[in-house]
């Protein structure tokens, strides 16, 4: 294909397993699993503590990716326009409107965990890439695609895996500098090939990998030394309609999350600048992850309610106590003086 080399859809090594069952795409709990098993990365943003403040209401997410499946549940009846920009070699005008099947699910997969996040959302959808790889001239066209067609989020799970050290090329950065120009916030994947992010100065929320236990994942790429450098959950349960379980992980999946945050924030009203200032300023210091891991709840500046307090019982006081004082003994009389007392005869007269 054209362009300035292939790209690799981020975490794309289990996209092609996807090819089977694509109607029935839907995130949730593997059987034997609690809720908070699957849930896990709801809850380490604190997603939940965020909805009843915003839901993401009217705002548009832009999917880059390869595709949607406007069926799968997480986006049923969200998906507006879609259109198929490969082979478009970076002009948005070849692009070509009407359905982008996903036929890797990589793009449904992305699309259904932003859904998750920012649960009144709607999206829009451009396919960049064919199977698993494409031309970074086409990523380009489906970026001012997307933006042209509403969407004031523009998340981008694709990223370049020709080189140890991730890299944007000269097409796909103006594009993205062309999104943020025209009012829309880019997130880019991070990449999953270990090592430091190249993406610099960059006008997009870049976004590292967490692991269930708030640390950086292993195969991350680090968003240290990135203008708005974040991370994020990077794991999601997908649930197939034929009922067996795929557990998704990489960058691809974390980028979402913060695009989700990023749509609860511009729901309530802050503009662009402001939103990604806000997930940058509350994110949770995490080694590797640039600013930090991202916290929905902070960012709309929600506090958290603290566990209850119970005050330490207090012993009881003791009981009062009662001197008691012995009675004084009785006087002991002088011996002598019995010799000297009257007899029983004299008492009588």
């Amino acid at each position: 294909m054209g362009g300035d080399g292939i790209r690799r859809v981020a975490g794309a090594a289990v996209a092609a397993t996807l090819a089977a069952g694509l109607t029935g795409w839907l995130v949730g709990a593997q059987p034997g699993t609690s809720a908070a098993d699957s849930a896990w990365g709801l809850t380490q943003i604190h997603a939940p503590q965020a909805w009843p403040v915003s839901t993401g209401q009217g705002i548009t997410i832009g999917v880059v990716d390869s595709g949607i499946d406007p069926g799968a549940p997480a986006v049923a009846g969200r998906v507006g326009q879609t259109a198929d920009c490969v082979g478009s070699g970076g002009d948005e005008n070849l692009c070509r409107p009407g359905l982008a099947p996903d036929v890797v699910g990589h793009g449904t997969i992305v699309a259904s965990v932003a859904a998750q996040v920012a649960p009144g959302a709607r999206f829009v959808a451009a396919r960049a890439v064919a199977g698993q790889t494409g031309g970074d001239d086409d990523v380009s066209a489906a970026i001012d695609w997307v933006v042209d067609h509403g969407a004031r989020i523009v998340n981008v799970s694709i990223a370049d895996e020709d080189q140890p050290s991730l890299g944007l090329g000269p097409r796909m950065t103006a594009a993205i500098e062309r999104a943020w120009s025209r009012g829309a916030i880019p997130v880019l994947a991070a990449g999953n090939t270990g090592g430091v992010s190249t993406y610099g100065n960059v006008d997009a929320l870049v976004t590292a990998a967490t692991t269930s236990a708030g640390a950086l994942a292993s195969y991350s790429t680090q968003t240290t030394g990135v203008k708005w450098g974040v991370a994020a959950p990077g794991s999601v349960v997908m649930v197939l309609s034929n009922g067996s379980q795929l557990l998704h992980e990489g960058t691809s999946v974390a980028a979402p999350n913060v695009a989700g945050v990023a749509a609860l924030l511009l729901a309530h009203g802050e503009n662009r600048d402001s939103a990604v200032d806000r997930v940058v300023s509350t994110a949770v210091p995490c080694g590797g992850c640039g600013h930090g891991r991202i916290d929905a709840a902070a960012a709309l500046g929600i506090p958290l309610t603290p566990p209850a307090t119970v005050a330490p019982r207090q012993p009881a006081p003791p009981p009062p106590t009662t001197t008691t004082v012995p009675p004084a003994p009785l006087p002991v009389p002088d011996p002598s003086l019995l010799d000297q007392a009257p007899g029983l005869d004299a008492l009588a007269s």
